[in-house]
């Protein structure tokens, strides 16, 4: 039971990892994302107006600082595209503009697939996060404004939290199996206790106890009933034993005076009477051998008599004769 106990305790924090640690960190690195793509859309309202007025009025050089100064800013780059997918201005991403206009959120603004101009369709790939802001100018789409964001932060976030929930697990798993021992030892001995006690009341020590304050507080309990209960059956056993030392001391004598009350009447039988005053007589021995026995057995169950070496042979010749 110790071993089981102790791979029980250990095992647990594997299992709390199991459970709770890897969904929280990928439920963490599927938050880092959309908080990401929430400030990359936001940015890229922030760059609307600029590339409104660069779509309509030709305010290229205008647009250009807007988006070399959100670039240092942020680290994120961003591309205008016109209505009809053709690039307009903007920062170079790992993919080229025609790329970046077939891909599917690009063709999703640029088709009008959207409710309003706060609308916005994301896109992750292998390398970086693509957002694409459709840009609204009197109630008409004319452009969209693509913002692209380098995943590498996000790697390495997530790449923190593993570790974390490696160094967690691992630190864990150390401190059970440095304490699973300690626990193990403190459940399991008053279960020891409760068993050694156990035997030593089965084989007749009546004043076999349990200690009551050691252990979880459910042993403690476990401890305190066994010691009530043994307490009881000792006390009844005592009650018994008394009875029937009691028993058989008071009902000697009578018998004794019995026995020799039949003798006195022998004389006074008649011939054909003496052979009923002998059955009568061997009762009596017979229910005095019974009270007897009952007697010498409350003797050797109190421990009032020491052993001592007898005749075995002798012993069994006369109850043989008997």
């Amino acid at each position: 039971m110790r071993r089981q106990l102790i791979a029980a305790l250990v095992a647990l924090p594997a299992v709390a990892v199991t459970t709770f640690g890897l969904p929280l960190a990928l439920d963490r690195g599927d938050e880092a994302l959309r908080e990401l793509a929430h400030t990359r859309a936001r940015q890229a309202r922030q760059l609307s107006p600029a590339a409104a007025k660069a779509l309509t009025a030709g305010e290229r050089d205008r647009l250009r600082e807007r988006i070399a100064a959100y670039q240092d800013r942020t680290g994120g780059r961003a591309h205008v595209f016109d209505v009809r997918g053709r690039s307009v201005e903007g920062a170079l991403c790992l993919l080229t503009p025609e790329e970046l206009a077939r891909l599917a959120v690009v063709r999703a603004a640029l088709r009008g697939q959207f409710t309003d101009s706060a609308d916005q369709r994301v896109s992750e790939n292998a390398q970086e996060l693509v957002v694409a802001m459709p840009v609204i100018h009197g109630g008409v789409l004319i452009g969209v404004v693509v913002v692209c964001s380098s995943l590498d932060d996000l790697r390495l976030e997530q790449l923190t939290i593993w570790a974390v929930v490696a160094v967690i697990a691992a630190l864990a798993l150390a401190l059970n199996g440095f304490l699973a021992e300690p626990i193990a030892r403190w459940v399991l001995r008053p279960v020891r206790y409760l068993e050694v006690a156990a035997r030593r009341f089965a084989a007749g020590d009546h004043d076999a106890r349990v200690p009551v304050h050691l252990g979880p507080p459910d042993l403690r309990v476990l401890a305190e009933t066994f010691n009530h209960l043994a307490e009881q059956v000792q006390q009844q056993v005592t009650v018994q034993k008394a009875f029937v030392s009691d028993a058989s001391h008071q009902l000697r004598s009578p018998l004794v005076a019995l026995r020799l009350r039949l003798e006195n009447m022998e004389p006074h039988l008649a011939p054909g009477g003496v052979r009923s005053l002998e059955q009568v007589l061997g009762e009596v021995d017979r229910m005095t051998g019974i009270l007897n026995a009952l007697l010498l057995l409350a003797r050797a169950e109190s421990g009032a008599q020491s052993a001592e070496p007898v005749d075995v042979r002798a012993v069994a010749e006369e109850r043989v004769a008997s």
